[in-house]
């Protein structure tokens, strides 16, 4: 297995995670429960967990298709740029929810502004990662770009 095919593996679980966890906080703050709340806030470190070697497989995942697939190289760069956001932004909500997780430990009350700022960052990073995710199926997959297309070069 080449880091290409690592990066295609672990690439959807930043993509799913953040969603679903945003299922879990909107449901934890409806039915005021707590263990969704937190189950949610667990989520989103592991998605940050994830999008750290997603992130760092990708540049060997764009040498072996530019071999490949020359005219994606646009494509490609566009991906790349994207998935450089995605990472801030998901790594952010990765550690905003581990201090909160862990201001919760201890038995601290997070104030409403805390709660709003992670449900924008999760919003945020729920977009971010669906524009990177779509500028990457873009690199291979024509059917996705619509009447976009790549000037050759030649």
């Amino acid at each position: 297995m080449n880091l290409g095919l690592v990066h295609l593996a672990l690439n959807h679980f930043p993509v799913v995670l953040i969603p679903v966890a945003m299922g879990f906080l909107f449901f934890g703050w409806v039915l005021k429960n707590q263990n969704f709340t937190k189950t949610a806030l667990w989520l989103f470190v592991v998605a940050g967990t994830f999008a750290i070697p997603t992130y760092f497989t990708g540049e060997s995942a764009g040498e072996l298709i530019e071999h490949v697939y020359p005219q994606g190289k646009s494509f490609i760069h566009a991906h790349e740029e994207a998935a450089e956001l995605s990472l801030i932004v998901v790594e952010v909500l990765a550690c905003l929810s581990c201090g909160i997780l862990w201001a919760l430990a201890k038995g601290k009350k997070i104030v409403k502004p805390i709660w709003l700022t992670l449900a924008i960052l999760s919003l945020f990073s729920c977009l971010a990662l669906l524009d990177t995710s779509h500028k990457g199926g873009m690199i291979h997959h024509e059917e996705v770009r619509g009447q976009t297309e790549v000037k050759s070069e030649d």
